[in-house]
């Protein structure tokens, strides 16, 4: 049971609300940003599972494309056994599986592949290996839910999950650490918890030092939009609760993540 908790867990964290929008005043700002993805057509993804089919002839992993054309998540996890005792190698097999589907990961180099976690499996279903990498590191920005899962076994390999290129960055950030800061100083926070509670975003509770510039990818009408934000964590209670994510050029708030579970 702990074993499928974990994996469980893995998933929840390859895992909006709105809020005023001003006009950036860089025209090649409005040209370019944020950097969208549009669902490919059907024979375009037609066309790509084909290429996709041959890559994985010969081989023993399994993999999905997603409406993108990049490595998708099954709808359920394979589990099964390992022979594999060290995990160094099932962690360089997780790897090497990544960059042979670099067409569809966009991982090219196996340094672009920060462990996140290992869990070996050893109980009465399985013991296989569960690989989480981190999210994507582009240009020194975390790219967030880029987290790619790796499950090993003797049998075969299971992928899901992907990085982007090419993404644009705006050069001038319109809506400062400052301003971003200001913007929720008074909000109310709703949330669930035994219960609905409410929690009024106190100055005290951002930490202008704390508040990192990130790639906050937004899925809308059959394409991925991918912001410059700031993430600004919320720590009312002396330890991060939240992350809210604001875009730096239009000042909107693009998405809130909850770090507990109640």
């Amino acid at each position: 049971m702990k074993n499928y908790i974990f994996i469980f867990l893995l998933l929840v964290l390859i895992s909006c609300e709105k809020n005023e929008i001003t006009s950036p005043s860089n025209s090649n700002v409005d040209r370019y940003y944020p950097t969208t993805l549009h669902a490919l057509s059907p024979p375009e993804l037609d066309s790509l599972q084909i290429k996709f089919n041959n890559k994985l002839l010969g081989t023993k992993y399994l993999a999905v494309l997603d409406s993108f054309g990049l490595l998708g998540f099954h709808r359920g996890l394979s589990r099964g056994n390992s022979s594999i005792s060290d995990p160094a190698q099932a962690i360089a097999l997780a790897k090497t599986a990544v960059v042979y589907l670099s067409d569809f990961s966009n991982v090219i180099d196996t340094s672009a592949l920060s462990v996140q976690g290992v869990k070996h499996a050893t109980d009465a279903w399985s013991t296989d290996w569960a690989i989480l990498f981190k999210n994507q590191s582009y240009k020194g920005m975390e790219v967030w839910n880029t987290n790619i899962l790796v499950i090993v076994a003797d049998d075969f390999i299971l992928l899901e999950g992907h990085h982007y290129k090419n993404i644009f960055i705006p050069k001038n950030k319109i809506l400062s650490k400052e301003r971003a800061k200001k913007k929720l100083v008074g909000k109310e926070i709703y949330y669930y918890c035994w219960g609905r509670d409410t929690v009024v975003i106190a100055d005290s509770s951002i930490n202008l030092e704390k508040i990192e510039q990130c790639i906050y990818p937004v899925v809308k009408n059959n394409a991925i939009e991918l912001f410059a934000a700031w993430k600004v964590q919320i720590s009312p209670f002396s330890w991060p609760m939240w992350y809210y994510f604001i875009d730096v050029v239009t000042g909107e708030i693009l998405g809130v993540r909850q770090l507990f579970i109640c």
